[in-house]
């Protein structure tokens, strides 16, 4: 059974994967695009809405969370929310449950490099994965912890890849990101608030093609950093008359960006092309309409 219609993944069938944060956003997708390639998915999430509902940060779950983790094939780890301390934390957990030699994919995220680089030619520059990172706000800063403490797997034989994904959109996005919360003020008729300004730029990556990365560097056994991104960014204003393009005519005000809010967002995708087999390639008018039917057919359900 494939509800999203997606296309399978070669090499997949009969993988059994232990994917954390197996019921968010990106989980979900990620899921179903694995079931649809013939993979057993064990997926774990502590809220409803996965194989094994529990708290990689609830000791009363341990034993569960071990069995789950140490006899499947691979771990796909995304759960990475909530607190610093929650974040490495529920990594360590997963982490110590592997077995020797088992390949790993964690996600990380874009925000570890800061801001993108405006060039001279007034183009901006794509964040490189042997780039310094430069996070502007603490949840960067704990997306470079996660990544220092996944690259310690390798001391146990496990193959890492850390995937950077920029900024994914699609179906099931949550209000927490700005695109959704976008969507949600449009179909109330509401003024659209843009951080920094309808100038500001973001490396937008559909949800299809974050995932689908995601299990081809599983597949590949990937050890190292990779990009996820299209490497072409779009303006917050791009993003705007495409919501505009479904709803009608949208006001929207600038207000204040915090210091951890990037000025623009680009991804180098060399590496992704060459270790992955692809780039992101985003149709940013049809993904919004794609995200709107979305929320439309989840508020007449």
């Amino acid at each position: 059974m494939n509800p999203r219609g997606y296309e399978p993944v070669p090499g997949l069938t009969g993988a059994r994967l232990a994917i954390t944060g197996a019921a968010g956003f990106v989980g979900s997708h990620l899921c179903a695009l694995l079931r649809a390639s013939g993979a057993d998915v064990i997926g774990i999430d502590r809220v409803p809405g996965a194989a094994l509902t529990a708290d990689l940060m609830d000791p009363a779950s341990r034993d569960e969370i071990y069995d789950a983790i140490h006899t499947a094939d691979g771990l796909i780890h995304l759960a990475a929310s909530g607190a610093r301390t929650d974040m490495v934390g529920a990594l360590a957990v997963a982490m110590g449950a592997l077995r020797p030699d088992v390949p790993v994919v964690v996600t990380s995220c874009s925000s570890v490099y800061g801001s993108s680089i405006l060039e001279s030619d007034g183009r901006w520059r794509g964040s490189r994965e042997d780039d310094p990172v430069r996070p502007l706000g603490s949840h960067g800063r704990s997306h470079v912890l996660i990544e220092r403490l996944s690259t310690r797997r390798r001391l146990y034989g496990n193959r890492v890849a850390l995937i950077r994904p920029f900024t994914i959109a699609g179906e099931g996005q949550p209000e927490s990101a700005a695109i959704a919360r976008w969507i949600s003020a449009a179909s109330r008729g509401e003024v659209l608030e843009l951080p920094g300004g309808p100038e500001r730029v973001r490396d937008v990556v559909d949800v299809v093609d974050a995932v689908r990365a995601i299990a081809v560097a599983w597949r590949e056994e990937i050890d190292g950093i990779v990009n996820v991104g299209t490497g072409r960014p779009v303006r917050v204003e791009q993003v705007i008359e495409a919501i505009a393009a479904e709803f009608g005519p949208v006001d929207h005000v600038r207000v204040p960006a915090s210091k951890a809010t990037p000025l623009a967002t680009c991804a180098s995708v060399e590496r992704m092309s060459e270790w992955l087999g692809f780039v992101g390639e985003t149709d940013l008018g049809a993904l919004i309409r794609r995200q709107i039917r979305a929320v439309r057919s989840e508020a007449a359900a």
